[in-house]
């Protein structure tokens, strides 16, 4: 490492540490360091896919959507063994860095990238906190397309559950195509491919929105912008993270092999994503970290996404809940009185996927049922469903919402915290699994969606 990669990467450090809010993007080379093949130029693809280097066949040829019509078992071939590949990899430890620094920020931190790899989700970044360019390899959608939206083809069960196997000597799919669950026509991976007309976008456009509403909140404060692994060719993410560096409070550190320290409008750092972000996580000030109360070397060890046999965040939040009465005030004044809180977790007994919406369907008519029964006479329990649910739909959950919660709640109009007078409701809701806001702040939050005082009309008193 020269004199001046050292100060460069001094320089990112210290632009981080004085931000306020931290904005990722990031393009193949992010994933290069988590042992994920490098498809830039036609020798590293052909050396992933030597089947492919027989047919004179580009990584640009491949990732069209003509070959789910005339040659599917090539095209499910070349997507399934992709989607395999990134569901055993485990992303690398800059992962958690970059994940640890936006929690630090006091604007939080977003994700913008063109990898559909879902390296990100699987490091713990929360879906509604990442732009996926391109779509996830993880989804599936209709070839015809027959609906508007994805989803998780591993409710579907294709290919463990069906027989199919790929030969990866011929890069070809023997068994069983996936169908779509409604029409029966082919799926296909929800990713933007070249020449793609029928690509179905509904989930990038719901992410595309919360990132323009993050920018929006972020607008007047001091902002980081640190690029990973975003190449020339297409260069959508570098135009991106530039567009957003011309704010007057904005720094952009550019961080790829290729890197030239030449540009002055940015900290250019010309080594491998995880190297040089190892390095400005060393570089960081104590009063960076001061901000959490920790040292980057006294937190425990970062996890990926929860799975069926990781509870500490489910018990993190029945932590959160002591005793079967507790009370809060909201900024508005009103008092709110929350008795026997309840939390369910959704992925116990799934093997794989997310909560669907019939999952959440389920979870919600168990509730109901059970809140009648422990609050007979009182109102008809209030149900806020997930976002984006559609009962109809066989789709998994955008975010993906793990934990179910059923309280009943007084409200005082105007009175002190001593006076009870009000009305009982139940409401039940559904939370993101990796939220760490309190049990208040997600009642609160629970409670501004609703018209809690036009439900709760029941009188306690005579």
């Amino acid at each position: 490492m020269n004199d001046q990669t050292r100060w460069a990467i001094q320089r990112a450090a210290e632009a981080i540490a004085s931000s306020e809010a931290l904005l990722i993007t990031a393009g193949a080379g992010m994933g290069v360091d988590s042992g994920l093949p490098d498809f830039r130029g036609p020798e590293g693809f052909w050396r992933a896919y030597p089947p492919l280097q027989k047919l004179g066949l580009s990584f640009a040829d491949m990732a069209q959507p003509h070959w789910f019509e005339t040659n599917p078992e090539l095209a499910w071939a070349f997507y399934g063994h992709r989607r395999q590949l990134y569901r055993q990899t485990s992303p690398h430890a800059g992962y958690q860095m970059l994940r640890r620094w936006g929690q630090l920020m006091p604007a939080g931190g977003f994700v913008v990238t063109s990898n559909v790899d879902g390296q990100f989700a699987t490091a713990g970044f929360f879906v509604d906190q990442i732009l996926e360019q391109h779509g996830s390899i993880h989804l599936d959608q209709c070839t015809k397309p027959c609906k508007s939206i994805p989803w998780f083809q591993c409710r579907v069960g294709w290919p463990s559950q069906s027989g199919t196997t790929i030969d990866l000597e011929e890069l070809r799919v023997r068994g069983p195509l996936p169908e779509c669950p409604y029409c029966k026509a082919m799926l296909r991976p929800n990713v933007l491919m070249f020449n793609d007309s029928q690509w179905v976008s509904a989930r990038r456009d719901w992410q595309a929105n919360n990132y323009a509403q993050w920018l929006g909140r972020t607008r007047g404060r001091k902002l980081a912008i640190i690029e990973c692994g975003a190449g020339t060719a297409i260069a959508t993410i570098r135009v991106m993270g530039e567009q957003v560096a011309q704010r007057s409070n904005a720094t952009l550190i550019r961080i790829n092999p290729d890197a030239s320290h030449e540009h002055p409008s940015s900290i250019s750092i010309p080594l491998p994503a995880l190297h040089a972000l190892q390095a400005i996580n060393d570089a960081l000030p104590e009063s960076f970290w001061d901000r959490a109360g920790y040292r980057p070397g006294a937190e425990p060890p970062a996890k990926g996404t929860p799975t069926a046999s990781d509870d500490s965040l489910l018990d993190r939040k029945y932590s959160q809940v002591y005793g079967e009465h507790w009370k809060f005030r909201t900024l508005q004044g009103h008092w709110f009185s929350v008795e026997k809180l309840k939390v369910e977790h959704l992925y116990v007994g799934m093997l794989e996927g997310l909560p669907s919406s019939d999952d959440c369907i389920r979870a919600m008519e168990r509730l109901v049922e059970e809140a009648r029964n422990t609050f007979p006479g009182r109102l008809e329990p209030v149900v806020l469903k997930p976002p984006l649910m559609d009962p109809n739909s066989y789709n998994a959950l955008f975010p993906p919402l793990a934990f179910t919660a059923s309280i009943a709640s007084s409200w005082c109009i105007e009175g002190d915290e001593d006076d009870i007078f009000g009305s009982f409701m139940t409401l039940i809701w559904f939370v993101e699994i990796g939220d760490e806001r309190s049990m208040t702040e997600l009642t609160k939050d629970a409670l501004t969606q609703i018209n809690w005082k036009a439900i709760a009309t029941r009188s306690l008193g005579p």
